[in-house]
């Protein structure tokens, strides 16, 4: 009987300081918010080193993307887009692939990686132009951040919102590495019409 109290005090212990680890591996809320901007900040403005392969229809792109603090993150797309005098179109569909991608301090890489959509919807109205977009960021990610190191899931939704002064503000919403995430990522996310 004592063995049995012995083995349940040593396995509570050890869970105990199991969870302590996990408490430690995991980022802030802030901390997590700089990880999706900083990423974001990365795939919408970076030098371009790569290749691109056009068809009629759509387009099929193969690029690579130099990181700021060394390693890269590959993006494989396809856009496709259709306009008429009063309307246009853009669907993107792709995958991040972060290989050991260093921004704001954090190092990524893919696990294996963040799928994303995006659909652009802008028409001609009488009032003006009317714009509609929407997407979604779903994955995973391998992150360090000094002698901390984890795994961060992504499910981000893309929201566009346009204010009353008819400026349009992007935001990333929903989790990321275990947060409630709402960053507005407007500065770095250009709509092109």
């Amino acid at each position: 009987m004592r063995i049995h109290t012995l083995l349940l005090v040593a396995a509570c212990l050890f869970l105990q300081c199991d969870s302590l680890d996990d408490d430690n591996m995991r980022l802030t809320q802030v901390e997590a918010e700089g990880l999706v901007y900083g990423f974001m900040d990365v795939v919408l403005n970076s030098d371009i080193e790569g290749s691109e392969i056009h068809s009629e229809s759509e387009s099929r792109s193969d690029i690579t993307y130099m990181c700021p603090e060394g390693g890269n993150v590959r993006i494989v797309a396809t856009v496709s887009e259709s306009e008429s005098d009063s309307s246009y179109t853009a669907e993107t569909s792709g995958t991040f692939i972060p290989q050991s991608c260093g921004s704001g301090g954090f190092v990524l890489t893919g696990n294996p990686s963040i799928v994303f959509s995006i659909e652009l919807d802008a028409t001609l109205t009488s009032e003006g132009v009317d714009i509609d977009m929407g997407g979604d960021f779903d994955g995973t990610m391998n992150w360090d951040y000094g002698d901390r190191s984890g795994i961060c899931r992504w499910a981000l939704d893309l929201d566009l919102v346009v204010m009353p002064d008819l400026d349009l503000e992007v935001y990333l919403r929903g989790q990321a590495c275990d947060n409630d995430l709402d960053v507005n990522i407007s500065d770095i996310f250009e709509i092109d019409l």
